[in-house]
């Protein structure tokens, strides 16, 4: 049986962070898995405490997969510790859904890497349960980021985001990183300290 958020966090090593550091929160996208976030959470350990959450994405529809996704980021509000988000993908796209739709007291900053918020063109050809979220809907105005801090991360060479344009929020901050991929990303030595910058300096 899966431990609940709430269990993984009691039981987690004790360490000692300062008390402004927000507990990263690390969701990837369909497809993905909690290990993608490994390298991150190994360059930022010393200065944040970081969890990583895993949810199915081959089986579920969009709204199974939207659903566990909220279960557990719900029960990371209630624990009530500061924490702040960082989502990949398909991934960004459930967050900012829960943002926009949950209360969120306790989140801290918000990180979107290559999140299609308005699609991609990519979306014609996922499997048929994905097609309606991720078709593209480039008429419509860029999302609003959520009332935290926001950075979006625009890999340079995305080719499963198109446009690249459809990853922007209204009112975030974006950067783009170089020589990098839609997935190559998360690895690439680039990350780490645009996360760790943002998470120190906000906006």
């Amino acid at each position: 049986m899966l431990r609940t958020l709430s269990e993984r966090f009691e039981t987690a090593p004790t360490l000692h962070f300062p008390e402004s550091a927000p507990l990263v929160v690390c969701v990837h996208g369909y497809g993905g898995n909690s290990g993608q976030f490994a390298s991150l959470r190994r360059a930022i350990a010393r200065e944040f405490p970081t969890l990583a959450i895993d949810y199915p994405t081959f089986t579920p529809t969009p709204d199974q997969a939207r659903h566990l996704v909220q279960v557990q980021l719900d029960e990371l509000e209630m624990i009530g510790r500061p924490f702040a988000l960082v989502a990949h993908s398909m991934g960004a796209v459930l967050s900012l859904d829960w943002v926009h739709h949950r209360p969120h007291p306790h989140l801290t900053h918000f990180i979107s890497i290559a999140g299609p918020h308005r699609g991609t063109h990519m979306g014609w050809v996922c499997p048929s349960p994905l097609r309606k979220l991720m078709r593209p809907r480039l008429d419509e105005d860029p999302p609003d980021a959520p009332d935290v801090p926001t950075l979006v991360l625009q890999p340079e060479f995305d080719q499963q985001v198109i446009p690249a344009r459809s990853m922007e929020l209204a009112g975030s901050r974006l950067t783009v990183v170089p020589g990098e991929a839609h997935n190559s990303v998360l690895w690439s030595d680039a990350l780490p300290p645009l996360v760790r910058d943002f998470l120190r300096g906000g906006r």
